[in-house]
């Protein structure tokens, strides 16, 4: 009696684990499950949705969905200026290789490649860069970044969605100097405007000059084609006619001289 009522203990003890084990589960959207069986990946991958394991298996659930990780990585560029580059790296796992991912890092798979990956990739692409162009260049060395990335990541299975540059830093040394050269360019670029209003003022003065002279002369030579034509027209009888028209109509007594 003892014996059967141990079997009967053991075989309930095994049920109760059984059902344990066999409890359902669910997988949500935009996740997969990856299957273990006492601790060992077996390949298998649960969709979203609900699922049963075996005694001993396991499902954890891995999101697909582009996930997004911000930092701040410190480097030195091609001309040696130390700069701090703020940026946003949008990620996702491939859904293909999510068990290849478990197999070898686990959940902890942004702690041990992506966070590397992004330091090195920064300092890598900001030193083919002058300071001058990290700002200048930016578009380019956003593209040096995701090649960099794509690079070290697609490997482990992880895809590089995009990279966003949200701010460079530099040393305080450099920003000074930067703005001592934005000012010593307006200043070059005000005194040519300046120089440029100068030359368009003389060119107007000349022009006006020049314009006045050629009236002055024009006037001069309609004078005197006038004068010659006057000078050819007069006469004694002209003369006459103008003294006599030139006296008012008023004069009644008009003294002349004898001879006259």
């Amino acid at each position: 009696m003892k014996k059967i009522r141990l079997i009967a203990m053991l075989a309930c003890v095994l049920t109760g684990l059984s059902f344990t084990a066999c409890g359902p589960g669910v997988v949500d959207t935009g996740e997969l499950g990856v299957v273990t069986s006492w601790g060992r990946v077996t390949g298998e991958v649960k969709g979203p949705g609900f699922f049963f394991v075996g005694l001993g298996s396991g499902v954890t659930t891995m999101s697909i969905q582009v996930q997004a990780y911000e930092t701040e990585a410190s480097a030195a560029s091609r001309d040696l200026q130390d700069t701090a580059t703020k940026l946003v790296l949008n990620y996702r796992l491939q859904p293909e290789k999510v068990t290849q991912i478990f197999s070898d890092l686990s959940l902890s798979y942004r702690e041990r490649i992506i966070i590397p990956a992004v330091q090195e990739s920064v300092k890598a692409a900001t030193a083919q860069f002058n300071a001058e162009e990290l700002i200048t260049e930016r578009s380019k060395v956003k593209a040096a970044i995701e090649k960099a990335l794509t690079d070290r990541l697609d490997p482990y299975g992880i895809a590089v969605d995009n990279v966003s540059i949200t701010d460079f830093d530099f040393s305080q040394e450099f920003t000074d100097a930067i703005e001592r050269k934005v000012a010593a360019a307006q200043s070059a670029l005000q005194s040519e405007n300046l120089l440029r209003q100068v030359q368009v003022e003389a060119q107007q003065a000349v022009a006006r000059a020049d314009g006045e002279a050629r009236a002055i002369l024009t006037r001069a030579e309609a004078q005197a084609k006038a004068n010659v034509l006057i000078s050819g027209s007069i006469d004694e009888t002209l003369i006459r006619y103008n003294l006599a028209s030139s006296i008012g109509p008023g004069v009644k007594v008009i003294v002349v001289p004898t001879g006259s």
